[in-house]
């Protein structure tokens, strides 16, 4: 018989099977494979996890890319109204006080008592 001995009475089967292989690979190795096992699996979830959250960081800065493009759009948009605005004004200003010094009739000497 090549397989692994009848486990003696009152042990379930998987235990007798579990003591052959342990026996026969010894304990060294059988902790090499169940670490390699674990860190394999644990490191595919924590790629998984990794790329689930990149994907999600990755959105957020476009979005967020979008809204600070737009804000600096729009805040382009109001200061240049308001430097035309600004402009309109001086000149406004600039002509009335210019043009109401020309306009203006002189001051008459004031009569001699």
């Amino acid at each position: 018989m090549n397989g692994p001995p009848e486990p003696p009475a009152g042990i379930p089967p998987w235990l007798g099977w579990a003591i052959h292989v342990i026996s026969t690979l010894g304990i060294s190795t059988l902790f090499a494979v169940l670490l390699l096992w674990f860190t394999l699996t644990r490191f595919d979830r924590t790629v998984e996890v990794i790329q689930h959250n990149e994907e999600a960081r990755t959105k957020l800065l476009v979005d967020l890319g979008a809204q600070f493009v737009a804000a600096s759009e729009r805040q382009s948009d109001r200061f240049d109204r308001a430097i035309e605005e600004n402009i309109r004004a001086n000149r406004t200003f600039l002509e009335t006080i210019l043009l109401g010094r020309r306009a203006a009739p002189p001051v008459p000497a004031a009569p001699p008592p």
